[in-house]
């Protein structure tokens, strides 16, 4: 199984609001220092999500270089498959 990453305030904040158990870590720019980045930082940390901030650089290599990533990257939890051999398809 292989975990997914969401780029971008707008997903990693859905995400929180939502499922944040789905969320397996965070990763923010460390010279972020706005309201958006303290909020996810804050509710992250109320939901038991760890965050680490990190250089651009470091987000540019987890993203892809063309990747719009905006300062913020969430790991997905991996979702165990749902389908058998012995279905016809997803339970």
């Amino acid at each position: 199984m292989e975990s997914d990453l969401a780029f971008g305030f707008h997903a990693v904040q859905s995400l929180l609001d939502h499922e944040p158990k789905a969320i397996e870590h965070i990763w923010l720019d460390v010279t972020r220092n706005d309201s958006r980045s303290a909020t996810i930082q804050e509710q992250a940390s109320q939901s038991g999500v760890r965050v680490q901030q990190v250089p651009k650089e470091k987000l540019a290599e987890l993203a892809g270089k063309d990747a719009r990533h905006q300062g913020v990257i969430a790991r997905i939890r991996p979702v165990p498959s749902t389908s058998s051999p012995w279905t016809a398809g997803p339970v």
